[in-house]
């Protein structure tokens, strides 16, 4: 991207989703899976729960990045909308932590039920519906 582009960027708003990040937020949603699949013999409800709530944060913000994920091409998303999906996967290996924690002994995670949202992050002015690319 040459530095046109990233001044360009930077005062429309909007920020372009690197490659390294998607396929890091990739990972943690196939990490994700593998805890599911770890904990289906586990009968511990606040486990599942606990996973169930990592999952919930991984569509959370898969849902926010898809339109970077889309094509073949680069597209910018709102860097308001970049920065919420980073506090949202930033939540899930503590999440995933503890449903390991409890799973194998009941009681011992520190996380309580119900686990909130956090974080919102928020903007001085409203988020574009379409990025102006």
């Amino acid at each position: 991207m040459s530095i046109l582009n990233r001044i360009r960027t930077i005062l429309a708003g909007e920020r372009y989703c690197s490659d390294e990040h998607l396929e890091g937020y990739h990972r943690i949603g196939q990490d994700v899976y593998v805890l599911e699949m770890e904990l289906l013999d586990v009968t511990e409800p606040h486990a599942k729960a606990i996973a169930r709530a990592a999952r919930c944060f991984q569509v959370i913000g898969d849902a926010l990045l898809q339109d970077a994920r889309e094509d073949d091409q680069k597209r910018s998303v709102a860097s308001i909308t970049h920065e919420q999906a980073e506090v949202l996967y930033g939540r899930i290996p503590d999440l995933m932590v503890a449903a390991r924690q409890e799973a194998a002994f009941a009681g011992s995670a520190r996380v309580s039920l119900p686990i909130r949202l956090g974080k919102r992050v928020e903007s001085g002015h409203t988020c574009p519906l379409e990025p102006s690319c």
